[in-house]
């Protein structure tokens, strides 16, 4: 069992990184008009104020694929392992359905495709039609790994021969993503290479998860390495010239440094409980948005920073304020679109 200190670290950086993937993807809707920069000053503004989006969305991905790893394969074992499993398939699959299946349908019922099985089958499967849900088929998909553990720890070979079969795997994979051949065809969909390019921290998230557990859960005391450790990391993805191991560094000086103030947050109010809604439904408010600023016309590089927070901040309340409204109403809807993560009893 995690003690409270780590569950509330989680709790914390689920929401952080949340609001990070809507920050990212808010450039959608500005992107949809002119962005013009009239000066140097403003254009280095600009550039600085997209490399920092573009942080938080790398940042946020590579957490959420190290953490799904480390928590699905901390202390397991032949007495719980398909337990696990079939609980993440139940939080994983229900909500990818919930979100995804009705819009595909009312895309097929608009196409007068609403017949074709095979299609409907193919788009709920391959498809995803909500952005940011290909995360949850990718976890899906790498729930495979957990039976090839549980073989190999059975026949003697443990958590470094499954390591070194995982990391060969990456290699080959990284490989032939190189020369635009995938171990899974990427033809169907976007999200396969985007999956292959997490892979690395996946299995670094199972390898912690297995083998060093501490160096996750316990404190590291020496504040000037964390904080060079952050700057360093920050300094290099602000560069453009990050790269996984980079947003790791990064990540992993986030969740360390978060000892010295994690005590004063309190990880119970309501607006910690949204963080997988947020995550999940933020893509569609902010496609709604793009419309708007399509009429706007020209936007100055000056004014980028503010719109980023004003878009994020406009998503999240309207995703806050409808889960407020599905916690008092329909708990049972909150259950099913969230997994049961997070939600009142």
């Amino acid at each position: 069992m995690m003690d409270n200190r780590i569950s509330k670290k989680l709790t914390f950086f689920s929401l952080v990184f949340s609001i990070g993937m809507t920050l990212y993807h808010s450039m959608g809707p500005i992107g949809a008009g002119e962005i013009v920069c009239n000066s140097g000053v403003e254009e280095f503004l600009s550039a600085g104020v997209d490399n920092l989006r573009a942080i938080l969305g790398s940042a946020a991905m590579h957490y959420f694929f190290f953490t799904s790893a480390f928590l699905l394969y901390y202390n397991i074992d032949d007495s719980n392992w398909k337990r696990k499993v079939s609980s993440r398939m139940m939080s994983l699959g229900i909500p990818y359905l919930v979100w995804n299946l009705p819009l595909i349908i009312i895309q097929l019922i608009k196409n007068k495709d609403i017949f074709n099985i095979r299609l409907l089958v193919s788009r709920v499967a391959l498809y995803p039609f909500i952005g940011p849900s290909w995360y949850l088929l990718g976890l899906l998909v790498l729930l495979i790994n957990v039976p090839i553990y549980m073989y190999i720890n059975k026949t003697g070979g443990g958590a470094k021969v499954h390591a070194v079969i995982c990391i060969l795997i990456i290699l080959i994979n990284q490989y032939l993503a190189n020369l635009d051949i995938y171990i899974l065809s990427a033809d169907f969909s976007e999200w396969v290479p985007k999956l292959i390019g997490y892979v690395p921290t996946y299995f670094f998230g199972v390898y912690c998860g297995l083998c060093c557990a501490e160096y996750y859960t316990n404190l590291v005391n020496n504040k000037l390495i964390l904080v060079a450790m952050f700057g360093t990391s920050l300094f290099t993805m602000m560069k453009g010239s990050g790269n996984s191991v980079i947003c790791i560094l990064f990540v992993f000086s986030c969740w360390y440094l978060s000892d010295y103030f994690i005590d004063r947050i309190n990880t119970d109010k309501f607006i910690f409980k949204c963080s997988f809604p947020i995550f999940m439904g933020h893509d569609l408010i902010l496609c709604q948005l793009s419309f708007v600023f399509s009429k706007l016309g020209q936007i100055r590089g000056y004014f980028l920073l503010p719109l980023y927070i004003v878009i994020t901040l406009f998503a999240v309340g309207i995703i806050y304020i409808l889960m407020i409204a599905l916690d008092r109403y329909c708990p049972k809807v909150l259950r099913m679109i969230t997994g049961s993560r997070f939600y009142r009893k």
